[in-house]
C-alpha cells in the first residue's frame, strides 16, 4: 500500500538521475504549511524567564482592544515601608476592578486587600500582571477568597 508520499532524499536522487522533473512538480504541487511544522504562537501570559520584567506584547495589544479582558484578575504589588529605620518590602494582593479612559488613555483600577485603590496605565498594569505571575500568583483566578 502506498500513500503517495516520497522522502525528500528519494525525490532529489530521482531528479539527479533524470527520472523525475522537479521543476514541473514544484509548479504543480501546492504548499500549504511551512516546513518544520507550524510555529506555536505564545499566549498573552507567556512567562519568559522567572524574575525577568519581560512579558508578551500580546497582552498589551489585547488590553488596548479589550480593556475589560482582565477584569477581576488578581495581581500582587510590592510596597516598601520604613519603620524605625528598617526597610520592609510587603507584597500586597489586589483585584483589577475596572477601567476608565482619561484623555484617550486607558487606566485600570486595582483595589488592594489593604483598602488602597490605585490606577495603572497599560504598560504598568501589564508589567504588574507579568511580575505577579512570575512570583507564582494565579492571576486569572476568579476565586474571591484567593
Amino acid at each position: 500500500m502506498s500513500t503517495g508520499w516520497a522522502c525528500s532524499h528519494v525525490v532529489a536522487a530521482m531528479s539527479i538521475n533524470e527520472q523525475f522533473d522537479l521543476d514541473l512538480a514544484a509548479t504543480r504541487l501546492p504548499t500549504t504549511k511551512l516546513s518544520g511544522g507550524q510555529r506555536k504562537i505564545p499566549n498573552a501570559l507567556t512567562i519568559d524567564i522567572t524574575g525577568a520584567k519581560r512579558f508578551s506584547t500580546k497582552l498589551i495589544t489585547r488590553l488596548q482592544r479589550e480593556p475589560m479582558y482582565i477584569h477581576n484578575w488578581q495581581v500582587c504589588k510590592d510596597f516598601i515601608f520604613e519603620e524605625d529605620g528598617v526597610e520592609t518590602t510587603e507584597f500586597i494582593t489586589g483585584r483589577i476592578k475596572g477601567a476608565q479612559m482619561k484623555n484617550g488613555v486607558y487606566q485600570w483600577r486595582v483595589k488592594f486587600v489593604d483598602g488602597d485603590e490605585l490606577f495603572y496605565e497599560c504598560q504598568d498594569i501589564a508589567e504588574i500582571i507579568a511580575a505577579s505571575r512570575n512570583i507564582g500568583l494565579d492571576v486569572t483566578s476568579l476565586d474571591e477568597q484567593a
